[in-house]
C-alpha cells in the first residue's frame, strides 16, 4: 500500500494503523445498533444511511477525513440495519397471548434451570393450537414454570396445555425485554405437561448439557453449601443454587461480577494461566496451551452461548498479547464484538456481553498500564511476581467492568473499593483450584477432593467476607436515574485517565506509605489466614453438648441437631433447597457431607421442597417417614430417592421401639412410642401418630410427625403443623410426655392451632415460630402470640 493510502491518518499501511481502523469500524457498527433502538426509523432509512457512508468513502477517497468519516456512516447505518430488521416484538405466538388455553408441541431447547421453588424450561414451539382446533405451524419459544422437581431434561419433546402471558414490565426493568432478547415471547405458570419423546435434540449439545450437569453434581459432593453454590456459580455460571441472601450480599458488596461467567472471568481464569505458564515455558509456547485450556472449560460448563462470548473474546485478546501484538488485541476484540452483534443484534443489552467486553478492552488498555506502575514500585514492594500478575490482571478487569456493573444493578456499593481489594487477591486461587477439583473429581473424584480442600478456605473466605461487608447497613444505596448516566461518566474519566497518563505523573502515595512488604511475610499472612478458616471449621465439631439450631428457610420448618457426640440429624428441610442447604454448610464441619437421620413431618412442600436436594448432597443413614399420600413432583423424587440413595452403612442410633413400620433397611416409618437412643442420654421420642390415622379435617397436617427431643433437663417438642384437632388428641392420650422447655409452634403460628389447653400440658419456657417475613398467611396469629405471652413463653421467630 502506498504511503498515505491508509484509511485512517499516520496508518502508512502499518498494521497498527489497520488495527486502529478496524476498531473504530467496529464501534461505529456498535454505535449504529445503539442508535436502531432509540430512532425508530423504517430499515430502508438506515439502508439508504449505509450506501450514503459507502458512496461517500468512495467518491471523496482522495480525502482522508472524508474517507474516514464515510466509512463509519456506512457501517453505522449498516448496524442500524441489522437490528431494525430483528425486531423485539412482536412473536408469532403474539395473538394467543393473555387469552384460553391452548396446546403447543415443542422441545425444550436448553438445559431446566432450577431454582429455589420451581423449575424454569425453554420450550422451542413448532405447532399451536387453540381449543378444538387444528394445529398450525409457528416457531417460537415459550418459558415454562413449572415444580421444582419436575423430570424434563434437554431434548425432550413436549404437549403443554395451559394459558399463555405476556412477560411482565416492571418500572424500569423490562422482564419482557429481557426475554424477547433471548427470543422467548410468552410465559407459562404451571401448565399441563406430556412427556411425547426423549432426545430430541441435537446429540453433541445434548452431550454438552449432560456433562455441565455431571460437573454441577460432581461440585455438590466436593464442598458443602454455600460454597458448593458459589463455586458452581463461578464455574459453571449456574446461580440458582445460592441462596437469595447471599446473592443480595454479593450485590450491595459490589461483587456480583465475580459469580457470573463473562469476561471478567474468563480473562481472570486465563491471566492467571498465563501468569504461570510463562514462567515455565515462552509466550508464544504459552499462548495455545491457554487456549486449549479456554477451549476445554468452555466445553466442560456446557457451551452455554454467553460463556462463548466470553471465551472467544478473552482467548483472542489473550493471544494477540501473548504474542506481543496488543494492536492486534484490540483488532480481535472488535472482530468479535462485530460477528457477535451480527449474529445477534440485541446481545448489545446483555450485561454478559458488556461485561465480557469491558474486562477484555481493561485487559488491552489498564492493565500494561497498571503493570508498569507497579514494575516501577515492585522492588521496594517485594511482592512475588506470580501473585502481582494474577491480581493485576484481577484488578484491570475490575476497573473496567465497575461502570457495567453499576449501570446493570442501578446500586451504588459504598463497600465495594473494600471487598474487592479482599478478594480478588484469592479469585485466581478459586477459580484455578476449583476448576482443577471440579475435572479431576470428573475423572476420579479422591483427586477432586483433595484439591477441592485446598480450594474451600479460599471460597470460604470470600462468602464470609461479602456476607460481613454486605450485611452492613450503609453497604450499597439506589442510584435511582443516575445509574443511567454514572457508567459514561465513569467510562469517560477512564478514557481521559488513559489519554493524561503520559503526561501527569506524580508520586507515587502508595511508595511514601507502604512499608516494605516481603514475600516471606505474605506468605506467612495468607498460612495464617488459611489455618484461622479451618480452625473455624474444625470448631464446628462435637463439643459434648446438645445444639439445637431452628434454621432460617423462610415460610417453612427445618431444625438440625447436633448430638453430644457429634451426630447430625435434621428434622424437615422448609421449602428452599438453597437456604438449607446453605444453612447446612454454614454449621456443620466442611468435610461433614453425612446426617445419621433425616426426618420428615409430613410432606407439605415447606417441610419436603428442601428435603429432596439434602437427600441428594448428603449420604443419610436413616430416615423416618411417614404413609401420608404424596404426588407432587417433590413428592415423587423423594420416593425415587429414598430407593436410590440412602446410605447402606450401619447406623450409629439404637432403637427402643415397640411399634415400627420398615419398609426398607433404612427407611422407618415410626409410630407413637417409637425412641431412638441418640447417645451421650439423648434421645428422641415420637409421640405422633398412631398406628391408625385419625380422622380430621387436614389429615395431612395432624397425622404427621410429633417428635420430642429430650436430654438431661432440657427438652424439646416438635410438632409439625398440628392443629387443634391433632393436639385435642394427643392431649387425651395418658402419660404422653408433653411438658417441654422449647416447643416448636405448630403449623408456623396459624390461627387453627396451639390452643390454651395445649400450651398449660406443654408450659413452655420459650415457643420458636418458623415463619417468612412478610408471608401472604398472616403467620403467627396475633391470637396466638396472644396466648404464648399468656403463659409467659419468650416467642423467637
Amino acid at each position: 500500500m502506498r504511503a498515505g493510502s491508509g484509511l485512517w491518518p499516520g496508518s502508512s499501511g502499518s498494521s497498527g494503523g489497520c488495527a486502529l481502523a478496524l476498531v473504530y469500524l467496529a464501534l461505529a457498527w456498535l454505535l449504529g445498533i445503539a442508535l436502531a433502538e432509540r430512532i425508530a426509523w423504517p430499515w430502508p432509512a438506515w439502508l439508504a444511511i449505509a450506501l450514503g457512508g459507502t458512496l461517500v468513502a468512495l467518491l471523496l477517497r482522495r480525502d482522508r477525513t472524508s474517507r474516514r468519516g464515510g466509512a463509519m456512516l456506512a457501517l453505522a447505518g449498516l448496524g442500524a440495519l441489522r437490528l431494525s430488521l430483528s425486531p423485539l416484538y412482536p412473536g408469532p405466538l403474539q395473538p394467543y397471548l393473555d387469552g384460553p388455553a391452548v396446546t403447543l408441541t415443542g422441545t425444550v431447547a436448553a438445559a431446566p434451570e432450577v431454582r429455589a421453588t420451581r423449575t424454569e424450561i425453554i420450550l422451542s414451539v413448532d405447532s399451536v393450537s387453540a381449543a378444538g382446533g387444528a394445529p398450525s405451524e409457528v416457531r417460537d419459544s415459550i418459558l415454562l414454570r413449572l415444580p421444582r422437581e419436575s423430570p424434563y431434561r434437554y431434548g425432550d419433546r413436549l404437549r403443554v396445555t395451559g394459558r399463555l402471558h405476556t412477560p411482565p414490565e416492571d418500572g424500569g426493568f423490562s422482564y419482557r425485554a429481557y426475554l424477547a432478547r433471548r427470543g422467548i415471547h410468552a410465559l407459562a405458570d404451571r401448565p399441563e405437561v406430556e412427556l411425547v419423546a426423549r432426545g430430541q435434540g441435537p446429540a453433541f449439545a445434548a452431550g454438552l448439557v449432560a456433562l455441565a450437569d455431571r460437573a454441577e453434581a460432581v461440585i455438590g459432593t466436593l464442598w458443602p453449601a454455600p460454597e458448593s453454590a458459589l463455586m458452581a456459580g463461578i464455574l459453571l455460571g449456574r446461580e440458582s443454587a445460592l441462596p437469595e441472601p447471599l446473592l443480595a450480599a454479593f450485590d450491595d458488596s459490589g461483587t456480583r461480577h465475580i459469580i457470573a461467567i463473562s469476561g471478567f472471568n474468563i480473562t481472570l481464569l486465563a491471566g492467571a494461566l498465563s501468569a504461570v505458564l510463562v514462567r515455565i515455558v515462552n509466550r508464544r509456547r504459552a499462548a495455545p496451551i491457554v487456549i486449549l485450556l479456554l477451549a476445554a472449560y468452555t466445553l466442560l460448563v456446557g457451551a452455554d452461548p454467553a460463556v462463548v462470548r466470553a471465551a472467544l473474546m478473552g482467548g483472542l485478546t489473550l493471544l494477540a498479547l501473548l504474542a506481543g501484538r496488543p494492536g492486534h488485541a484490540l483488532t480481535g476484540l472488535g472482530a468479535s464484538a462485530m460477528l457477535m452483534t451480527l449474529l445477534s443484534p440485541w446481545q448489545l443489552w446483555e450485561p454478559s456481553f458488556q461485561l465480557s467486553f469491558a474486562a477484555t478492552l481493561g485487559l488491552i488498555l489498564l492493565l500494561p498500564g497498571i503493570e508498569a506502575w507497579v514494575a516501577a514500585r515492585a522492588p521496594a514492594l517485594r511482592i512475588p511476581g506470580w501473585l502481582r500478575e494474577a491480581v493485576l490482571v484481577s484488578f484491570a478487569a475490575q476497573i473496567a467492568t465497575l461502570p457495567v456493573t453499576l449501570g446493570t444493578f442501578g446500586r451504588l456499593s459504598l463497600v465495594a473499593p473494600l471487598a474487592n481489594l479482599l478478594i480478588l487477591p484469592v479469585q485466581p486461587a478459586v477459580m484455578e483450584l476449583g476448576a482443577l477439583a471440579a475435572l479431576l473429581g470428573l475423572l476420579f473424584r479422591p483427586a477432586g477432593q483433595l484439591l477441592a480442600w485446598l480450594a474451600w478456605p479460599f471460597i470460604a473466605y470470600t462468602i464470609g467476607a461479602v456476607e460481613a461487608l454486605g450485611g452492613l447497613p450503609f453497604a450499597a444505596v439506589e442510584l435511582g436515574t443516575a445509574g443511567e448516566l454514572l457508567p459514561w461518566g465513569l467510562y469517560g474519566l477512564m478514557g481521559a485517565w488513559l489519554y493524561l497518563r503520559d503526561r501527569a505523573r506524580r508520586r507515587a502515595l502508595w511508595q511514601r506509605l507502604a512499608p516494605e512488604f516481603p514475600t516471606k511475610a505474605l506468605l506467612t499472612g495468607l498460612a495464617a489466614l488459611t489455618c484461622l478458616i479451618w480452625i473455624g471449621g474444625v470448631a464446628r465439631g462435637p463439643d459434648s453438648r446438645l445444639h439445637v439450631t431452628f434454621l432460617d428457610v423462610g415460610q417453612g420448618d427445618a431444625v438440625l441437631i447436633t448430638t453430644p457426640d457429634g451426630k447430625h440429624l435434621l428434622i424437615d428441610g422448609g421449602p428452599d433447597p438453597t437456604r438449607v442447604l446453605a444453612a447446612l454448610g454454614r454449621r456443620l464441619p466442611p468435610w461433614q457431607r453425612s446426617l445419621d437421620l433425616v426426618a420428615l413431618t409430613h410432606p407439605d412442600e415447606d417441610h419436603l421442597g428442601g428435603l429432596v436436594e439434602v437427600l441428594r448432597r448428603y449420604r443419610v443413614g436413616i430416615v423416618l417417614d411417614t404413609t401420608l399420600p404424596r404426588d407432587t413432583p417433590s413428592g415423587l423424587a423423594w420416593d425415587d430417592l429414598l430407593h436410590s440413595r440412602i446410605a447402606p452403612h450401619a447406623s450409629r442410633l439404637t432403637f427402643h421401639a415397640s411399634r415400627i413400620t420398615p419398609h426398607a433397611s433404612r427407611i422407618l416409618y415410626p409410630v407413637a412410642g417409637t425412641r431412638l437412643d441418640l447417645g451421650y442420654g439423648a434421645r428422641l421420642d415420637v409421640l405422633h401418630p398412631p398406628a391408625t390415622p385419625i380422622a380430621a379435617r387436614s389429615p395431612g397436617n395432624d397425622n404427621g410427625l410429633v417428635l420430642r427431643l429430650s436430654w438431661g433437663k432440657a427438652s424439646f417438642l416438635l410438632v409439625g403443623d398440628l392443629s387443634a384437632e391433632g393436639e385435642a388428641y394427643l392431649l387425651r392420650q395418658e402419660g404422653l410426655p408433653l411438658d417441654s422447655t422449647v416447643l416448636k409452634v405448630g403449623h408456623h403460628g396459624a390461627k387453627e392451632g396451639t390452643t390454651v389447653r395445649f400450651l398449660e400440658a406443654v408450659s413452655p419456657q420459650v415457643a420458636v415460630i418458623s415463619v417468612g417475613a412478610g408471608n401472604r398467611f398472616g403467620h403467627p396469629a396475633a391470637e396466638v402470640l396472644e396466648r404464648l405471652e399468656a403463659i409467659g413463653a419468650q416467642v423467637w421467630r
